[in-house]
């Protein structure tokens, strides 16, 4: 984020991108996680009221897709949201990486293929 902002809307675009490019490269290196977590911050150096806060949430079995990852992210996001701060930094991190081969899948969870197929295409692109 280049400038600060108390805009809710532009942290959302930011922490979206973010979920974007983590998912790739989730994808482009065969991995899965089941396991976000979400940061917001303001710039320490400044004078301004200090917040800092992040928020994680498991998921109920390991994907890599983005979908699934942005729709957490944001309500990571709406919970640790403050309005009257100036906020500098965004954050997003998938942990507990696993390999895609080896992942037993759930069978409770039905695996979305239409999902799955426009996700590679995108990412194909």
């Amino acid at each position: 984020m280049v400038q600060a902002t108390s805009s809710k809307e532009k942290l959302k675009e930011e922490i979206a991108q973010h979920v974007v490019n983590v998912c790739e490269k989730l994808r482009a290196s065969g991995l899965v996680s089941k396991e976000i977590c979400v940061s917001i911050s303001t710039n320490g150096h400044n004078k301004c009221p200090q917040y800092d806060k992040t928020a994680k949430r498991s998921l109920l079995a390991p994907t890599n897709l983005t979908k699934t990852y942005l729709k957490q992210a944001l309500l990571l996001l709406n919970e640790i949201f403050k309005e009257g701060y100036q906020y500098k930094k965004t954050g997003v991190t998938i942990s507990n990486l696993e390999s895609e081969k080896n992942t037993e899948k759930d069978l409770f969870i039905a695996e979305d293929k239409k999902t799955k197929a426009l996700t590679k295409s995108m990412d194909d692109l």
